[in-house]
């Protein structure tokens, strides 16, 4: 689940949405997604402060509402939360993005694919991070071709920033 941009929306609605998707995980396995600001937003409406490490603070949204994971996405890195821990990735940041609009959509869609592939969250966020990756350089989604051979480019330049 994307809230896309609650800003515009009061702490209630807010509060609101995120009780529905606790009731909806009682009947699915529910993956908030969210980036840094959404999740920031979550955190003060559920619990009144956000915290600064990203891994406790997915946790805690998690928890709270009793969600099957929550991820959180900033630009430079990448941190999930289920019910068996945490994880943190650094992902292929550049400081030169060609396109950041729509780089959350190919994150949450690189870690669905890794999650329907029967990979685990860790992995989820490799291939989240790498997805958002190709998508900021190149103004468009990777096929899976170009996702593999990012994927290498990546892993050749130690997992790191990435020009």
């Amino acid at each position: 689940i994307d809230l896309t941009d609650p800003r515009k929306r009061s702490r209630g609605d807010i509060a609101e949405v995120l009780q529905l998707l606790s009731r909806l995980n009682g009947v699915t396995d529910v993956v908030l997604g969210l980036n840094e600001n959404e999740s920031v937003q979550c955190a003060e409406v559920l619990f009144g402060d956000a915290g600064d490490d990203l891994c406790t603070r997915a946790q805690k949204i998690r928890k709270t509402l009793n969600l099957f994971q929550v991820v959180i996405h900033p630009t430079r890195c990448a941190a999930a939360a289920s019910a068996e821990g945490t994880w943190l990735i650094e992902g292929p940041f550049t400081p030169k993005p060609k396109l950041t609009t729509g780089a959350g959509d190919n994150f949450n869609a690189g870690y669905c694919n890794g999650l329907l592939s029967g990979l685990d969250p860790e992995a989820c966020l490799v291939t989240g991070v790498s997805s958002s990756g190709f998508y900021v350089r190149n103004c468009r989604s990777a096929t899976r071709e170009e996702h593999i051979g990012f994927l290498r480019q990546w892993a050749e330049a130690g997992g790191g920033e990435m020009p």
